[in-house]
């Protein structure tokens, strides 16, 4: 298939004897997913640049003289792929068995146990037995990196997933590699505390349990979850998040969407409860959460949060039953509305609520008749994205603009993850302008 000038549209590729057509400039790893066939993977992400640094994705391709990665290499019309080579098994083996050699054997402890692509890609290609005489090369454990991010330096296999998102995707550059063969490390490039708004991030990018939740750390087996798919309601992007409950507590917030599954093929045992991103309605939030959307849960437990309906003035407040302080709020509301009229009655939305939740208040309002309704609370500004045609726009949008205009409080501030596209499209050599208080922190690349 070409198009007009006679370029092709679509290229053939068969892979392990599946042919596919895909679009040119298509990566093999790619074709492959499309194939239906499994190439494991540790620091190729599908949102990230491929830079083929840990050669576990290692492929043979006829009339190649030697293996090839499947995560740099684009497909080639006619490109014949062959994964299931004996050489190709015995490099897979091999680069397991170097990340294995001073890997600490701490599964029963370590937060990603259960859903670790390192567990995962060990049962399915690794080597059966370890050949390894010498003790492991010791390093520091429970390296706090910021005031969210906890390190463990001997389980890093130096993908450099985190660092590249930091560099890529939130355009901080806070996180490098320092050192030199067996001493590299990751760090943060002054020596200061890991800290901005999207950070969490690097914690499901890690294919292994070196960075972890210092909120969640040890509080929970994945075996041990309860999933829920919901959204987040801490800012008017509303993300797709996945909530993860035990015994009825919340543990941890992570993101709903991610495509890992799709890519790695190895998804243990969590993958029964995660979705695609192309598959979650009305996606938003392009897989990526805000610090503020995976860690600020923790109000849900406070001792200091009401658990009843309370009656009173400061000091003097008294629990209610739930049916006797609704009779109260229905009496209050329709005394109102007879003496006033349905005008004297408003109805506002904390920013907390779910879609659910706001949706049995508009209910309210439509019952008592009254047009005084809003979404907002104290000074806080609603952020959306929207066109001059007043048409909502959509995050992808965003990240291709070529102009960008920021109108009153900073973006990452109201809609964090839209600060994210903003970033991505300075990159690209967007013009980023900002109208507002304070001084906007986007830079280009």
């Amino acid at each position: 298939m070409s198009d007009a000038n006679g370029q092709p549209t679509r290229l053939t590729v068969t892979i392990d004897g599946r042919t596919v057509q895909v679009a040119p400039g298509t990566l093999v790893v790619e074709a492959a997913r499309q194939a239906g066939v499994h190439i494991p993977v540790f620091c190729y992400h599908p949102k990230l640049k491929p830079v083929g640094v840990c050669r576990m994705c290692l492929v043979k391709v006829e009339r190649m003289p030697k293996l090839v990665p499947a995560c740099t290499t684009p497909v080639t019309d006619g490109m014949v792929v062959d994964t299931r080579d004996p050489e190709v098994r015995q490099m897979q083996q091999a680069v397991l068995e170097l990340l294995l050699i001073n890997h600490p054997l701490d599964c029963p402890v370590c937060d990603k146990g259960g859903e670790c692509e390192l567990q995962d890609l060990t049962f399915k290609y690794g080597p059966a037995t370890s050949r390894l005489a010498d003790g492991k090369v010791k390093r520091r454990k429970a390296v706090e990196l910021g005031p969210f991010i906890v390190l463990d330096e001997e389980r890093c296999i130096l993908c450099r997933r985190c660092v590249r998102f930091d560099e890529e995707v939130a355009a901080e550059a806070q996180l490098v590699v320092s050192e030199r063969a067996i001493d590299t490390l990751i760090a943060t490039a002054d020596g200061q505390p890991y800290d901005h708004y999207f950070t969490g991030n690097t914690i499901e990018l890690c294919p292994v349990g070196a960075l972890t939740s210092r909120v969640y750390r040890f509080r929970a087996r994945p075996w041990d979850l309860s999933p829920v798919a919901s959204y987040c309601t801490l800012c008017s992007v509303h993300c797709p998040v996945r909530l993860d409950f035990r015994h009825g507590q919340l543990m941890r917030v992570v993101s709903q969407g991610a495509p890992e599954e799709r890519i790695f093929g190895a998804p243990g045992m969590m993958a029964a409860y995660r979705t695609p991103a192309e598959e979650v309605p009305g996606f938003r939030g392009m897989g990526w959460l805000c610090d503020r959307g995976r860690f600020d849960y923790r109000y849900l437990h406070s001792p200091q949060r009401p658990e009843r309906p309370l009656a009173g003035r400061g000091a003097l407040k008294q629990p209610l039953p739930w049916d006797e302080a609704l009779t109260r709020v229905r009496q209050a509301l329709e005394q109102a509305v007879r003496t006033h009229g349905a005008g004297s009655v408003a109805i506002v939305g904390g920013g907390r609520l779910m879609a659910e939740e706001a949706w049995q208040l508009r209910q309210l309002a439509d019952w008592l008749g009254t047009p005084h309704r809003d979404h907002r609370v104290s000074d806080q500004a609603v952020a959306s994205l929207a066109s001059p045609s007043g048409r909502t726009g959509h995050a992808d949008a965003l990240e291709r603009a070529r102009l960008v205009v920021l109108v009153g409080q900073p973006l990452v501030e109201q809609a964090p993850v839209l600060d994210l596209a903003v970033r991505r499209a300075a990159q690209a050599g967007a013009l980023v302008y900002a109208a507002g208080p304070v001084r906007s922190a986007t830079r280009a690349g």
